[in-house]
C-alpha cells in the first residue's frame, strides 16, 4: 500500500489516506438520511443509506488529495469516470469518478454468463473499454475520501451502489498508524465483503449494458428509502 504524507492536517474526524485503495472524488454524491450529500461534505456521524436497507453511521473518512504534479507523475492512480448510464439505466444518475479500485455493484444480465451469482462487486478498473467508462486526468488535481462504516456495506452514489471501505490486512495496518481509536469501533465483519468480489478473469466475462442505456434520464431516488439505523 502507498504510504502518504502527513504534511497537510485533515479536517476533525478525517484521516490521510493511501490512494491505492477505493475512494469517492469530492464532488460526488451520497444518499443519506438527509438525502444526497455531497462527499466532500460527508462527516462523521452521518446516515448513510445502505445496500442491505439500513441506515449506517459514518464512523471516519480517509482523505486522498493529490496534486495535479503527483497524478502527472503517476497515471496508474488517474480516476475513473462513470457516466450517466454506464453501469445500466440510471447508473449511475450523473457522471460519477470513482478510484480504479472502488468496486462497484454488478447484477442481472451483467453477470449472465457467471451462473449462480445474483449481484457482485467489481472493480471499477475491470470495466475500463465498456462505454461510459473512462480514465482522466483530473485538470485541477485530486480531493476523493473513503468513507469507514463499521462493516463493509455498499452506499448509494448518485444513483450507483458502492463500497465504503474494506478493511483489509493493508488498510488495517493503516488504520493502526493513522486512527487507533477507531479500530475498537469497527464490526466484527469489517474484513467480511458485503458482497461476492469477482476476479479480473470473472470480470471479463461480465456483460456491458446496451449502449442506449447511456441516453436515458437519471432515476428517481428511492420511493422508500430505509429508516432504520444499524450500528
Amino acid at each position: 500500500m502507498t504510504r502518504v504524507s502527513a504534511n497537510a492536517v485533515p479536517p476533525a474526524g478525517e484521516f490521510p489516506a493511501a490512494p491505492d485503495p477505493g475512494w469517492l472524488a469530492a464532488a460526488g454524491t451520497v444518499a443519506t438520511s438527509q438525502g444526497p450529500i455531497p462527499v466532500g461534505w460527508l462527516r462523521p456521524g452521518d446516515l448513510v443509506v445502505t445496500y442491505d436497507r439500513a441506515l449506517r453511521p459514518i464512523l471516519a473518512l480517509g482523505r486522498v488529495e493529490l496534486s495535479r504534479a503527483e497524478l502527472a507523475e503517476r497515471p496508474g492512480l488517474w480516476p475513473l469516470r462513470l457516466s450517466p448510464g454506464a453501469l445500466g439505466s440510471g447508473r449511475p444518475a450523473a457522471p460519477l469518478t470513482v478510484s480504479p479500485w472502488q468496486r462497484v455493484l454488478v447484477e442481472g444480465e451483467a453477470l449472465a454468463a457467471l451462473p449462480g451469482r445474483g449481484a457482485a462487486l467489481v472493480e471499477a478498473r475491470h470495466l475500463i473499454g465498456w462505454p461510459g467508462v473512462e480514465c482522466e486526468m483530473p485538470v485541477r488535481g485530486l480531493l476523493a475520501l473513503q468513507i469507514v462504516l463499521g462493516c463493509h456495506a455498499l452506499v448509494l452514489a448518485d444513483g450507483l451502489w458502492t463500497e465504503s471501505l474494506l478493511v483489509d490486512p493493508d488498510t488495517l495496518q493503516s488504520l493502526q498508524r493513522d486512527r487507533p481509536g477507531l479500530l475498537p469501533r469497527l464490526g466484527a465483519g469489517h474484513c467480511r465483503p458485503a458482497l461476492p468480489i469477482l476476479a479480473e478473469v470473472e470480470a471479463a466475462l461480465l456483460h456491458a449494458p446496451p449502449a442506449d442505456s447511456h441516453a436515458d434520464p437519471p432515476a428517481d431516488p428511492p420511493a422508500d428509502p430505509p429508516a432504520r439505523a444499524a450500528g
